[in-house]
């Protein structure tokens, strides 16, 4: 998983964009992973806003630096959630956090329903 494959992996996370976490591991010891989905979900908001007025084009990745921690977000194609993982800056180089980032965004949005998929099983179901 991310954590053998990231020197320096602190947390990760998958969100929806009501904030809410729906898988999310972290290092022991790392807290409050739960307790953050919100907030991140509230900044991507205002990122996407920010770059569509200034007709910036399409986001590739949200790139957090802080003295110590790379936080690097995703949105997941074609689903309404985000992937954000967290690792040492003094321990990953932020290209090797970019590739693998990449590969598990490709993971998630293969394993994760589509909207259109969650109103075929709900259908199913009724």
């Amino acid at each position: 998983g991310l954590q053998s494959e990231l020197p320096g992996f602190i947390a990760a996370a998958v969100v929806d964009n009501d904030g809410v976490n729906i898988a999310y591991h972290a290092r022991p010891g790392w807290t409050s992973v739960e307790k953050i989905g919100a907030q991140l979900v509230l900044f991507i908001k205002l990122v996407e806003t920010s770059v569509a007025k200034l007709g910036a084009g399409m986001i590739e990745d949200n790139l957090i630096t802080t003295e110590d921690v790379y936080l690097l977000i995703w949105s997941v194609p074609e689903t309404p959630y985000f992937l954000g993982i967290a690792v040492d800056r003094h321990e990953t180089l932020l290209g090797h956090l970019r590739l693998i980032g990449r590969v598990y965004v490709r993971r998630v949005a293969d394993v994760m329903p589509r909207p259109e998929m969650r109103k075929e099983l709900y259908e199913q179901t009724a």
